[in-house]
């Protein structure tokens, strides 16, 4: 699929449209499949993403509504009010405005409706305000409690489990309102899916297949598809965004235009010449912006291009190197100080022009700012609160803003300093912010700091987000990278920081080992904690090595400056790798010196899971003695900690332990208080994982159909979310069952699941136990393949290197089959 880029210029009109047939085609196919629910159109910057949307909603049918919704708007927001959950409330409000705002006689039914939903929100907003706020207090020897005035204030931040529910109360808001509307005729259509992070507090992430799911995709629009049964939804972004498999969807890749493409929209524009037509298709490579550019520089010199003005111009570059600046010559100079202005300009407004250019350009043409808006480099756009926004073309910006620092670099500081006292005049922090920086102008500094520190501390990620684009912008970087490097290491960490935690682990990488190597010995503090993360990055894609060469010069940072917690993490982790490379004694040791550190300091939340990695050493080791004594140590510190969901992990090792142990009832009981943590905390995939877990348990008792209600459970959050490893687990689970009540093909067909599943993921072990498991089923009816199955399952368990695989697998199925439950203690 390919599609262009239109221009309103004159002379032009919407037959600029390359290609819209089949882009629109591709459309009509989508929206008359009744089960295909959203479509995808993905691809880089230039290639006419945000254009296709415009045809869209321009070319809608009578009757039908399609309402386009720029994500792009949310970087208008200023930080302080860009927090994930505010900028949520509002993309929830517009939605649910879209949905509701209907004619004729159900007017007065959706007024009735919307009206509901605001006050639901408002009930929701003062919900999540009202802080639950709980103390531990504990008498230390000779102290006393009684008679004591204890004074608790808050901060009125919320947690993540707080922001949770707020997020859950305004879908559920949100969906009642909508919920059975005949939407048959709307179309909603989302431009700049990339700013979805900004929507993200945190990310579920499957660690076996890096996969990211945004809440906007894994939460809202799941939630919306089931509200609103007949309604569209089109995204368009440069990310080929993962949707939840519950739901159908179509995925088509937007990419440059071919020769033909490119001649069919140069006829268009008045260039017939085949060859000229062919040597601008060189020069741009089929990039929609840059070839309605070339169009639009012939209608500036008021003559046809040649073949030879073009090889004298170009000087063999690419149109990117040559055509913005030859293009700013050919225009008149108040025409060329508007482009030169608003190229400078983030988001472009008519008044920040006129102040930039002061008294420099006299703009006499009372429709210079119309004009300017038809140029085919400038992008309108509408934001989640339907305000109108205008921006150079990012393509065309870059190429400007490259121009002015080499040929121009005193105007080009000039206009950023008048930028910024302008926003500065409008109280619009984040654009000062840029335009200060964009000029080395080092005033806001600390402020920008103190912000970003703040938002990562109250989890605001839409507000770290917001305040690092500023720095990290290219033009910004290549500027303070020389002379203020260590900001930029900060920009980096933390831009690197939410990149980690939402899953996008090579940007998260890149940022982090840029920051590193900006921020010096002075900056020890922030170096520590970004060793930190490139380990766990390290960790995270299985390179152990590299991981332990982070962490080890983490901690020697850490000793150095006499860093507690940071020297704690480090040691932990330390462990965690030796561990797992069975260097049983050495993680021990490492694991001690942290338990060490952590009792000295009275650290209960580091003791307590250093407790735990502890026990998980002594199950390696076979002592499920000490092991559960560990266990349960980490248990009574993390109870002291208050850390609800950490306490969940240790309870669901308990539980593990004990299914091991094949006291089930007990395994139970530990999984239960898991489960009631997990939901407190409003963390699905640990629910779904203590699901699993539960279910286990459930098999080995015999209660077979509570356990495959369980798995289900499981596997609707594992859909929901993303883990594609969680769901392979539950698919062999499911078939377990079907062992235990002796339908054998209906195993088998679990099994076979449970199979590719694993090996999207890659996960060996469980694809050979799968294997085996499906070929016994298979033997127990005789089944069509059987051959295969069994030569397959001979294989995986060849490559899967566990000696002792096959014989754990062969009893526990056999078992199942013989007794309908799980294999039962020694008497």
């Amino acid at each position: 699929m390919r599609v262009g880029v239109p221009t309103q210029r004159q002379g032009t009109g919407d037959d600029a449209f390359t290609d819209r047939e089949s882009a629109l085609d591709a459309f009509a196919q989508f929206a008359t499949q009744d089960r295909c629910r959203v479509l995808i159109f993905w691809g880089l910057a230039g290639q006419g993403k945000s254009t296709l949307l415009r045809q869209l909603v321009r070319s809608a049918p009578p009757g039908q509504r399609r309402v386009l919704i720029d994500l792009d708007g949310l970087l208008d927001f200023d930080d302080r009010r860009a927090a994930s959950f505010e900028l949520v409330e509002v993309v929830v409000h517009r939605i649910s405005e879209v949905l509701l705002d209907a004619g004729g006689f159900r007017r007065i039914k959706c007024r009735f409706r919307h009206a509901r939903f605001v006050r639901q929100v408002r009930r929701v907003r003062r919900a999540a305000s009202q802080h639950t706020v709980s103390v531990a207090l504990n008498a230390q020897t000779g102290g006393q409690i009684s008679g004591s005035t204890i004074k608790v204030a808050t901060d009125g931040r919320r947690t993540l489990s707080e922001q949770t529910s707020y997020r859950r109360g305004l879908l559920t808001a949100m969906t009642r309102a909508v919920r059975r509307l005949p939407s048959r005729n709307v179309v909603l259509l989302f431009d700049t899916t990339e700013r979805l992070r900004y929507l993200d507090d945190s990310t579920v992430m499957d660690p076996a297949t890096m996969a990211v799911r945004h809440w906007f995709v894994a939460e809202l629009i799941p939630q919306l598809c089931l509200a609103v049964p007949d309604l569209k939804i089109v995204l368009a972004g440069r990310e080929d965004v993962r949707i939840p498999t519950s739901i159908e969807v179509r995925s088509v890749e937007l990419t440059e235009w071919t020769r033909e493409d490119s001649r069919a929209y140069l006829r268009r524009r008045g260039i017939d010449a085949a060859g000229v037509a062919d040597a601008i298709y060189d020069y741009c490579r089929g990039v929609p912006v840059w070839t309605s550019l070339m169009a639009d520089l012939q209608q500036e010199r008021g003559e046809d291009i040649s073949e030879a003005w073009l090889a004298a111009a170009s000087r063999n570059r690419l149109a990117g190197e040559w055509l913005p600046q030859e293009f700013l010559r050919r225009l008149a100079a108040d025409r060329r100080a508007v482009v030169l202005a608003a190229a400078t300009l983030r988001s472009v407004r008519k008044e920040a022009i006129e102040f930039m250019l002061a008294d420099d350009v006299a703009l006499t043409d009372p429709h210079w700012y119309a004009d300017f808006l038809e140029q085919s480099f400038v992008r309108t756009s509408y934001g989640v609160d339907g305000g109108r926004d205008n921006r150079v073309h990012e393509l065309v910006r870059v190429a400007v803003l490259e121009y002015l620092s080499h040929d121009e670099p005193t105007k080009l500081d000039l206009l950023h300093h008048r930028a910024a006292h302008y926003f500065a005049a409008q109280g619009a922090f984040l654009e000062e912010t840029y335009h200060r920086f964009a000029a080395g102008d080092m005033s806001l500094a600390v402020l920008w700091s103190d912000r970003v520190r703040s938002a990562l501390e109250t989890y605001k990620v839409g507000s770290v987000l917001a305040l690092t684009s500023v720095l990290l912008a290219p033009e910004v970087v290549g500027r303070l990278a020389r002379t203020a490097p260590e900001i930029v290491g900060h920009a980096e960490q933390a831009a690197g920081r939410i990149a980690f935690h939402q899953g996008h682990l090579p940007e998260a990488a890149q940022l982090l080992a840029n920051a590193i190597g900006r921020l010096d010995g002075n900056d020890a503090t922030w170096r520590a904690a970004t060793l930190e993360l490139l380990g766990d990055i390290a960790v995270r894609v299985g390179d152990l090595d590299q991981a332990e060469r982070h962490y080890r010069a983490e901690l020697e940072v850490a000793e150095r400056l006499g860093q507690v917690e940071e020297r704690m993490g480090a040691l932990v982790s330390l462990g965690d790798i030796a561990r797992r490379q069975r260097r049983v004694e050495q993680a021990t040791t490492l694991y001690e010196e942290a338990l060490e550190i952590a009792r000295l300091h009275g650290h209960h939340l580091r003791y307590g899971k250093t407790l735990r990695s502890l026990g998980r050493v002594a199950l390696q080791q076979g002592d499920l003695k000490v092991a559960e004594e560990r266990f349960r140590a980490a248990l009574s510190q993390l109870e002291k900690a208050g850390d609800l969901l950490e306490r969940a992990r240790t309870l669901n090792a308990l539980g593990e332990l004990h299914s091991g142990q094949r006291t089930y009832g007990q395994a139970l009981a530990w999984l239960e208080q898991a489960l009631a943590l997990c939901r407190s905390v409003g963390s699905p995939h640990h629910e779904a994982n203590t699901l699993v877990l539960y279910a286990d348990a459930l098999i080995g008792l015999g209660e077979l159909e509570r356990a495959a209600e369980h798995y289900d459970a499981a596997l609707q959050i594992f859909d929901r979310t993303g883990g594609l490893l969680g769901r392979a687990r539950v698919l062999r689970g499911l078939g377990d069952a079907a062992i235990g009540q002796r339908e054998a093909a209906v195993a088998a067909e679990w099994y076979g699941q449970a199979i590719e599943a694993y090996r999207r993921v890659d996960g060996r072990l469980g694809e050979a136990r799968a294997a085996y498991s499906r070929w016994f089923a298979m033997a127990k009816i005789n089944a069509v393949g059987l051959k295969e199955a069994e030569t397959t399952a001979e294989r995986l368990l060849t490559e899967s290197r566990s000696e002792d695989l096959r014989r754990r697998v062969a009893t526990y199925v056999q078992n199942l089959w013989a007794t309908g439950c799980g294999p039962q203690p020694q008497t």
